[in-house]
């Protein structure tokens, strides 16, 4: 008895709350705000957390995520949005691939520089820097492999050690400034006379040697007349008569002296070199 009064005094109250219309209206604006935030978050928050996790991912992983999965199609404002992130990433892929590629070229265009560079210092490592003709690294590097050359074509090959008489008295009376100028001015000369497979060399000093491969032994002794005869007519005008400077050369050959490597085919040159000194100088001295 005592719970039919209870369940009728809850229906009574119910029904008069039904009769409320300030009930209905708390109802009702309550369902209305819950709507409103559902569909705010289903149509601005849910979307914008999405673009910025795929934002995220193409900074992150852009192999794994691509911009063709932005919203772009979309024509509210995340739509504008996706599309404007979309372009500043094509953009950007753009610019990463053209930097890339400028990037390889600056490398290849150093690389090549340094190359070239190298390559350079590697021949000036190798030249007199007075005469520019090749030095004793030079005929280190260039003389043995050119003897055994000749030494197996069978052909013979010719070394002319030549000397600048009375170059010290040049140089204690005009001065090693002229002393200099002489220098150079024979290595033109010398420069000059040789055929282009021969190779010219300043060992030092006053000192040049000539390498003359395949050469036929009267040519040699003639480049030799036509060197002294040169030298000695430029002496005659830009020296004085008291300065006797002159060439003495000694040859030596591969064939008529048979040496038993570079350096004694040398040494036979600088046997004679030293002959035509003991002659009176100015004069050549040949095998």
């Amino acid at each position: 008895m005592a719970l039919s009064s209870s369940g009728g005094a809850l229906v009574g109250a119910w029904v008069v709350k039904l009769n409320d219309p300030g009930w209905f209206l708390s109802v009702g604006l309550t369902v209305i705000v819950c709507l409103v935030l559902w569909l705010g978050f289903r149509w601005m928050v849910w979307p914008v957390e999405g673009l910025i996790r795929l934002m995220e991912g193409l900074a992150h992983s852009p192999q794994t995520v691509g911009p063709h999965q932005l919203p772009v199609t979309r024509r509210d404002e995340l739509g504008q949005l996706a599309r404007l992130m979309h372009q500043v990433y094509i953009t950007a892929q753009r610019n990463q691939t053209e930097i890339g590629r400028l990037r390889k070229t600056l490398d290849d265009r150093i690389a090549q520089a340094t190359r070239t560079a190298t390559k350079a210092l590697a021949q000036m490592a190798m030249r007199d820097p007075l005469t520019d003709l090749g030095n004793r690294r030079f005929l280190n590097a260039n003389f043995p492999p050119l003897f055994l050359s000749c030494q197996a074509a069978g052909d013979d090959l010719h070394a002319l050690l030549i000397d600048l008489d009375n170059f010290k008295q040049v140089n204690d009376t005009f001065g090693h400034g002229t002393g200099d100028e002489l220098l150079v001015f024979l290595a033109s000369l010398i420069r000059a006379s040789v055929r282009a497979e021969d190779y010219t060399v300043r060992l030092g000093g006053d000192e040049f040697l000539v390498l003359m491969p395949a050469c036929p032994a009267d040519r040699v002794t003639g480049f030799a007349r036509q060197l002294q005869a040169l030298f000695h007519q430029h002496i005659k005008t830009a020296l004085p008569p008291r300065v006797n400077a002159d060439l003495s050369i000694g040859i030596a050959s591969l064939l008529a002296d048979q040496p038993a490597g570079p350096q004694e085919l040398i040494e036979k040159a600088d046997e004679r070199l030293y002959a035509a000194k003991r002659a009176g100088k100015g004069c050549t001295v040949s095998a």
